[in-house]
């Protein structure tokens, strides 16, 4: 298994994550700052972490899914409520493009 390498900030932020029974969190900033790629790099760490627990995004187009690897599912925003336990990502620049 490859190391996991990490930022001293991003291990506190996983290590409050996996200290949490129920958590949320919000990234804000500008166009193209980089918050959906930094959501991918937690969702990636968070599946080294917790390779049992699911991961899907949200409103990401289904003709791209195929670039998502194999532990990432695609679920549209009225499937939500029929998931629990899981990292959601929502990928909402698709919404305002």
């Amino acid at each position: 298994m490859k190391a996991l390498t990490i930022s001293y900030s991003t291990y506190r932020l996983l290590k409050f994550l996996k200290s949490e029974d129920d958590f949320r969190l919000l990234v804000l900033g500008q166009i193209k700052s980089g918050k959906s790629a930094f959501m991918y790099h937690l969702a990636e760490l968070f599946h080294k972490l917790y390779p049992k627990k699911e991961i899907f995004v949200v409103n990401f187009p289904e003709e791209f899914s195929d670039l998502l690897p194999s532990w990432i599912k695609t679920i549209n925003r009225y499937e939500i409520s029929d998931v629990n336990d899981v990292l959601l990502l929502f990928e909402e620049s698709v919404l305002v493009a």
